[in-house]
């Protein structure tokens, strides 16, 4: 009987546990991410994902239709913040920090000609990208001595 009981317990608190971790995040979440509160709500309102976005689309294609399209320019900071722009973007770093881990697992795990040829294609794809990093920066100093 013993070992049911333990086996209990400890089940207990790994769940216990898991929903507290759960509730925190969820916590942090709301606090980090102010459209999280609206989402929520608005995911117990509608009965599924699929009705949430049709009645979104529909809410979309009314607005735009209402608005005047002089009174609205884009404007980069407004877009950014609107659609959550910095969310995304600490996304994208999260998944480049996993990839890059990846890489350099994976590069650990070879050895010899192997190694130093896939790191000559490595080299090789960071100078394209440098390459075309520097095209634009000198596009953008030829375009500000201009003006």
């Amino acid at each position: 009987a013993l070992p049911i009981c333990t086996g209990k317990t400890v089940l207990s608190g790994g769940l216990d546990a898991l929903e507290f971790i759960g509730k925190k995040t969820m916590h942090v979440l709301a606090e980090s991410d102010p459209g999280f509160k609206r989402t929520k709500i608005l995911m117990q309102r509608t009965a599924s994902l699929s009705q949430m976005l049709r009645e979104a689309k529909d809410k979309e294609k009314l607005r735009l239709a209402q608005q005047v399209t002089d009174d609205r320019t884009a404007h980069f900071g407004l877009l950014f913040d609107e659609f959550q722009g910095l969310s995304h973007l600490e996304a994208l770093e999260i998944l480049s920090n996993e990839s890059e881990t990846k890489v350099q697992s994976y590069l650990t795990s070879l050895d010899g000609e192997e190694l130093e040829s896939l790191k000559a294609e490595l080299v090789a794809i960071k100078e394209i990208f440098l390459q075309k990093e520097l095209e634009h920066l000198e596009a953008g100093e030829s375009t500000e001595e201009k003006n």
